[in-house]
C-alpha cells in the first residue's frame, strides 16, 4: 500500500494523524523541559556572551572560504536537479554517442594505433565526422558533468583530425602515412608531429573512458 492510500483511507489516516499528534506532543515536552532547565540557561547566556579575539574570527572566515572555493565549488555539479524527462533523453544521447557517434570499435581502433607507421584511413571517418556536430546544441547532455566530457572529447577530436589532416598523405593503397621524406631530412620534426599527434589520441581515448564510468555511474545504463 503506497502513501497517498495510506493518507486517504479513513481508518490509517486517523491512525497516522494520532502517531504524528503523539510524537510532535513528546518532542515539544522534551524541547520545552530542555530549554527551562537552569543549566541549560546558564551554559546558553555563557556561550552568547564568549569573548572571542578579533584573530580567531578573521581566522574561521578564512578557512570558510577557501572550504567553499575549493571542496564546495569542486562538487557544485553533484547536487544538479535532475529530473526525469533529462534523464531519458541524455541516456538516448548517450546510446547515440556510443553507438553511432562515436563508436566503441572506433575508439578501441584509436587506442591501439601507433601514428609512427602507416594505417588505414578509412578509420578515421568517424573522427573527420565529429566537426559537423560537435558545436551542434542537438547532441548536448542536459548533464553538465558528462557534457563538460564530451565537449573535451569532440574539441580534442577536432585538433586530432587537423593534425593528421596536415601532417599525412597517401601512402599506397588504403594506407596513409607521415611523409618519408619528412622522417628522412628532419627527424625531430617528424618525432614532434608525432608526439602532438599521441597526445591528443591518448586525450581522447582518457576521456572517453571518463564519460562512460560518469555516465554509468548517474544515468544507470
Amino acid at each position: 500500500m503506497n502513501l497517498k492510500k495510506i493518507t486517504r483511507h479513513p481508518i490509517y489516516s486517523g491512525i497516522t494523524a494520532n502517531i504524528i499528534f503523539v510524537l510532535l506532543q513528546t518532542v515539544f515536552t522534551i524541547l520545552l523541559a530542555t530549554c527551562l532547565n537552569p543549566r541549560f540557561l546558564k551554559t546558553l547566556t555563557s556561550f552568547w556572551t564568549l569573548k572571542v579575539d578579533l584573530w580567531i574570527v578573521i581566522s574561521i572566515s578564512f578557512l570558510v572560504t577557501l572550504f567553499y572555493r575549493f571542496f564546495l565549488a569542486k562538487f557544485r555539479f553533484r547536487i544538479f536537479p535532475y529530473n526525469r524527462k533529462e534523464i531519458e533523453v541524455d541516456k538516448e544521447m548517450y546510446k547515440k554517442l556510443r553507438n553511432e557517434l562515436l563508436p566503441e570499435q572506433s575508439v578501441l581502433w584509436l587506442k591501439d594505433c601507433d601514428f609512427r607507421r602507416s594505417f588505414n584511413p578509412s578509420h578515421l571517418d568517424v573522427f573527420d565526422m565529429v566537426g559537423y556536430w560537435h558545436d551542434n546544441p542537438d547532441y548536448e547532455f542536459f548533464i553538465p558533468e558528462i557534457e563538460i566530457l564530451k565537449k573535451g572529447i569532440t574539441s580534442d577530436i577536432v585538433l586530432f583530425s587537423n593534425l593528421v589532416a596536415l601532417n599525412t598523405i597517401p601512402d599506397g593503397v588504403d594506407r596513409q602515412n607521415i611523409p618519408i621524406n619528412w622522417q628522412r631530412n628532419n627527424p625531430e620534426k617528424t618525432n614532434e608531429i608525432i608526439q602532438n599527434i599521441h597526445q591528443k589520441r591518448d586525450s581522447i581515448c582518457e576521456n572517453y573512458d571518463k564519460l562512460i564510468r560518469k555516465s554509468r555511474k548517474i544515468l544507470k545504463v
